[in-house]
């Protein structure tokens, strides 16, 4: 969101597989901000269509670095890597001769997926944010996808979008809604396209100065892939007899996976260039992928400027909802 593919492919990718928060809104000339996210997320079931089996248990730690700069008011750039550790306890283990067998009851970690993304504020700091956005995710390296506690799904995507933002000014100027909406190009796999769109919406309310609370639900649709078929039928027979063994190897990288999550968090000035932020979420809906039973989140931010930009939360409590980052994505 911030299933594992879509977690921490997502960066997630969150205890939610999120949009940062309030991305619409950017850091001024100079400023920016350095996170860095621990998440720990817990899969239970699988999801084969939309029926969901109990096919063993996946538990992923992720760490993620992130910066955030603004090249001018209006555009600014963002970087962010994960790292992840990952180990899945079941009796269906992937297994393919020739292939890493990562499925054997033990942590295994790597670096998943770097993200570069630029955005652009039509309205910078305004009520009303609209924000477009090109982002870029390109695999570290070429890391194992074959397995139920694959880091990620090792694939090259680009997703173009915007975002857009509200405070419900002069009536709740504590209040802002925010809503991203995206289409990702990923690089087809066998011949198969299965590209994506995103929509991501959130609720925020300053409960104080320095204080934010939001909620926040994420979701994406593949357009393309396969689907599974339920259970009994589902497994590596049945996708081998579909579409040889390249369906079966690379079944998760071309799933056509639906997904929406839900979570509640919050985030504190510990300073005025310090904030911690936290979070926890669970999946909604999912289908052909792995369901999210849980997704905790906690991390900082250290945030930095070349003049006073980020003013006094007492006196600008909007400069909380603007500079907070809170949860990642794919």
């Amino acid at each position: 969101m911030l299933s594992l593919r879509a977690a921490v492919g997502v960066m997630l990718l969150t205890a939610l597989p999120v949009s940062a928060s309030a991305q619409a809104w950017l850091p001024d000339k100079g400023s920016g901000g350095v996170s860095l996210q621990y998440q720990n997320d817990l899969v239970r079931n699988h999801a084969y269509g939309s029926t969901q089996a109990d096919a063993g248990h996946i538990d992923s730690h992720e760490i993620i670095a992130d910066v955030v700069y603004g090249v001018t008011d209006r555009i600014a750039v963002r970087l962010s890597v994960p790292y992840i550790v990952s180990k899945y306890n079941g009796p269906k283990p992937h297994v393919i001769e020739g292939l890493p067998k990562l499925d054997n009851g033990r942590y295994h970690g790597t670096l998943q997926d770097l993200r570069f993304d630029v955005r652009y504020a039509i309205s910078p700091n305004h009520s009303l944010a609209v924000t477009p956005f090109v982002t870029t995710i390109v695999p570290t390296h070429q890391y194992a996808y074959f397995a139920h506690s694959a880091a990620g799904a090792d694939l090259q995507e680009v997703q173009v979008g915007s975002y857009v933002a509200r405070t419900l000014d002069p009536i709740a100027p504590q209040l802002f809604v925010q809503a991203r909406l995206g289409y990702g190009f990923v690089h087809p796999m066998l011949g198969i396209s299965h590209n994506r769109s995103y929509l991501d919406l959130e609720l925020g309310y300053a409960v104080r100065p320095g204080v934010r609370v939001f909620l926040v639900g994420t979701s994406f649709t593949t357009h393309g892939g396969i689907s599974y078929p339920p259970p009994p039928a589902v497994g590596r027979d049945v996708l081998i007899a579909e579409g040889g063994l390249p369906y079966w190897q690379h079944h998760d990288q071309i799933a056509h996976e639906q997904q929406a999550n839900l979570g509640l968090g919050g985030a504190v000035a510990i300073s005025r260039s310090l904030d911690a932020f936290g979070s926890i979420g669970t999946n909604m809906i999912e289908v052909n992928g792995h369901v999210m039973a849980r997704g905790l989140s906690v991390g900082v931010t250290w945030h930095f400027s070349r003049d006073d930009a980020l003013g006094d939360l007492r006196e600008e409590p909007r400069k909380m909802i603007a500079r907070c980052v809170c949860g990642k994505a794919r």
